[in-house]
């Protein structure tokens, strides 16, 4: 088994169908998306979409991620549904997820039963470090 496979192994942990809750920094905002993960042909790339609101904002968009045995982690383009592109790395270590990229950054740690995962979302400030910016849990639904 290559790097690559091991690596596209370890990214199994996401694919399904999810419902995601949570509130913006400071619980003022409600988030409802689903998500789903699922293999693109051939089985190289994850590619996610997601769907959903935040407060009366609908949101979403797509997220293809592939393995970059170089050097351990994933690369990731996320098109949304305002035109937007964004580029993040993902990283693993230890059972944590963590994207990093624009100005943004998330956490995410899966349950042991692998049903939830909890996501700890932040944004950069004026290169002053993180703050943060909603925090959701995905509940499994398929």
């Amino acid at each position: 088994m290559t790097q690559t496979d091991r690596m596209h192994e370890r990214l199994e942990v996401f694919v399904g169908r999810w419902i995601n809750e949570g509130v913006t920094a400071g619980g003022d905002v409600r988030v409802v998306t689903s998500d789903t993960y699922e293999w693109a042909p051939g089985g190289c790339f994850l590619v996610h979409t997601a769907h959903g609101r935040i407060g009366d904002t609908a949101v979403g968009g797509i997220e293809i991620i592939g393995a970059d045995p170089r050097n351990g982690s994933y690369r990731c383009e996320f098109f949304d549904s305002r035109g937007n592109v964004s580029s993040q790395v993902l990283v693993e270590r230890d059972g944590v997820w963590i994207w990093v990229g624009d100005g943004a950054r998330c956490t995410l740690m899966i349950s042991d039963d692998g049903l939830e995962m909890a996501a700890h979302h932040e944004r950069q400030v004026d290169n002053r470090g993180w703050e943060p910016a909603m925090d959701v849990t995905l509940r499994r639904t398929a």
